[in-house]
This record gives C-alpha cells, sequence and structure tokens, in this order.
C-alpha cells in the first residue's frame, strides 16, 4: 500500500506542477505531423498502382483481369499478417518497427518500377506491399495509446486517419503530373509513379527513426517535469484498463465480441467500396472521356470525394470526444 501511496503523491505533485493541456498542444505539434506523414505515404504508395494502371495495362499487356488480381492480392497480404505483425511495436518501439515497414514498403514500391516483368512478378510485389504495410496503421494506433488518453485517443487517431482523404485528394493531381514524365531519362510515366513514391517514403523512414519519440520518457519536446506526469498518466490508465491474466485471452475475448464483429463487417463493405473505386475509377474515367493520351489520363476526378470524407471523419472524432463515446456506447 505504500508504494501505491508514494506513486499517488508523487502524481498529484506533477499534476500540480504541469499543465495538461500545454502538454496535449505539444503532442498535436510533434506526434500527429510524423503519424500524419506517414500515414499519408502509406495510402499513396498502395493508390500508386491505379493512377498508373492505363500506362502499365499497355506497357506490359496485362488485361483487366490481371490487373484487379494484383491490385486485389495486395489486401490477402495485409489481412494475413496484420495480426501477427502488429505484435513487433511491443517488442522494438513504434519508430524503430513503423521505420523497418516504411523502408521495406519503399523498397517494393521503388522496386515495381523495374521488377515488373509480367503477371507472376506483378502478384507477388503487391502482396509483399501489402504485407510491409499491414501494420502500419494499427502501431500507429499504439503509439498515439502512449501518449493519449483513453478519452484523446478518437480525435487524436482522426487527425491521423483523416491522412487517407487527403492522399485521395493530393494523389491524382500529383499522380497525373508525374505521368507526363512518361519517356524522361527513358523510363515511363507509370516507373516514375513507383520511383518518386518509394524513394519518398524511403527517406522519410530514416528522418521517423531519428525524430518521433518512442514513449513519454525520450520524448524531447517534453520537459523532465511533463513528462513524468504524462508517463505516470499513461500508466494508471493502462493499469486500470488491465483485467485480464493474459494477452491471448485478452484478444480472443476481442475477436468474440459482437460490436467488434459488427463493426469489422461495416469496414470490410466500406472497403470494398472505397478501393474498388479507387483502383477502378482512374480506368472508367479514362474511357468515359476517351483520353487520347495514356500519358495524362483524366485522374484529377477520382480525388472529388476525399476531402468531403476528411470532414466528415474530423466532425464524427470531435463529436465522439465531446460526448465520451467510448466503449460503452453500445
Amino acid at each position: 500500500m505504500g508504494s501505491f501511496e508514494q506513486g499517488d503523491a508523487q502524481t498529484l505533485q506533477l499534476e500540480k506542477e504541469v499543465h495538461g493541456g500545454r502538454v496535449l498542444s505539444k503532442l498535436n505539434n510533434h506526434v500527429i505531423p510524423w503519424l500524419f506523414s506517414l500515414g499519408l505515404l502509406c495510402y499513396l504508395d498502395r493508390t500508386t498502382l491505379s493512377f498508373g494502371a492505363i500506362q502499365l495495362n499497355h506497357d506490359l499487356g496485362f488485361d483487366c483481369a490481371t490487373y484487379g488480381f494484383g491490385a486485389g492480392i495486395f489486401f490477402v497480404g495485409y489481412a494475413l499478417f496484420q495480426v501477427p505483425l502488429t505484435l513487433g511495436p511491443q517488442r522494438f518501439g513504434s519508430p524503430v518497427w513503423l521505420t523497418g515497414l516504411c523502408l521495406l514498403w519503399g523498397v517494393v514500391t521503388a522496386g515495381s518500377a523495374f521488377l515488373i516483368r509480367g503477371p507472376l512478378s506483378f502478384y507477388l510485389l503487391r502482396f509483399t506491399l501489402g504485407l510491409a504495410e499491414s501494420s502500419a496503421f494499427p502501431t500507429m494506433w499504439y503509439h498515439l495509446s502512449l501518449f493519449y488518453s483513453p478519452a484523446e485517443m478518437g480525435g487524436a487517431y482522426a487527425k491521423v486517419s483523416i491522412c487517407t482523404s487527403i492522399a485521395q485528394v493530393l494523389g491524382a493531381p500529383l499522380s497525373a503530373g508525374i505521368l507526363r514524365m512518361d519517356g524522361v531519362l527513358g523510363v515511363h510515366g507509370w516507373q516514375w509513379l513507383f520511383l518518386l513514391g518509394g524513394g519518398a517514403t524511403f527517406f522519410f523512414a530514416i528522418f521517423l527513426c531519428m525524430f518521433l519519440a518512442r514513449d513519454p520518457r525520450s520524448a524531447s519536446f517534453l520537459t523532465p517535469e511533463e513528462a513524468g506526469w504524462l508517463d505516470a498518466r499513461q500508466a494508471a490508465s493502462a493499469q486500470a484498463s488491465s483485467s485480464h491474466p493474459s494477452k491471448l485471452r485478452a484478444m480472443l475475448d476481442v475477436a468474440r465480441d459482437w460490436r467488434v464483429l459488427y463493426l469489422a463487417g461495416v469496414w470490410l463493405l466500406t472497403a470494398c467500396a472505397m478501393f474498388g473505386i479507387m483502383f477502378w475509377a482512374p480506368l472508367l474515367i479514362s474511357d468515359m472521356f476517351n483520353a487520347g493520351s495514356a500519358a495524362a489520363p483524366k485522374e484529377e476526378g477520382a480525388s472529388c470525394g476525399g476531402g468531403a470524407r476528411g470532414m466528415r471523419m474530423d466532425a464524427a472524432a470531435l463529436h465522439g470526444d465531446r460526448n465520451r463515446l467510448g466503449p460503452n456506447f453500445w
């Protein structure tokens, strides 16, 4: 009892010395931008294929079935390895784990520019890319939980995941511009898409490892008092929510929860529609408008819904935080 009382007294003393709002502001300014940028690159890399599809299919002789299978096999690797690889950040730390993922998918994306020779290599690279990106967003969620309280997590994660909508808004015009580089240095436009996207992710990984704090104690942007207060707050929150004797039992209980299964089904249907549009819209729009040149198809129209979806996501997160819609909402 003495150690608990001493810990409570220390936490109360730190609370008097630390302004929680100032700490939260620092987290939003130093943690969120790194994870937002990572998520942005993640979605840009996984959807690069859709914007380069017209040129790629023409140059390699792929039909719609080959292209569709290659686009879809990404999610096989993504689904198979997401849960096992999510255990990695707890052992190695989020910055190291995310850096490794970035390096891998950066190399795979950039390598796709020259390694795609036929259907088999196309399928293999897409599967590997899905494996590399599978635990990115779960790791980002885990990293946020090291700094934010459960009541703050909804807004924090929404600020990160809105990158998926921004990627759709920015990806189309950027890709259309890069596709106009067709023939520069003897490289096709779709190859430039893979090279530049993968290269950007690769170099971003280096900075991520250098500047993303592993936990509150190692965050250089916090004062020692702020780091101590935040570390104590998160430890108390983790202890309060830890009611299971083992992680395996906790995972099994989550997997059997009807609310989790229901939300998984909702997301499955949403993802099928979203990625179906994402991977096929450029091809359909190009056919509709009979684009005469494969170098710059009319991809810009594919980004129209991204901004609206992002605003809805942010508004929903703010509503949830203000009304404290947590796990007991159902």
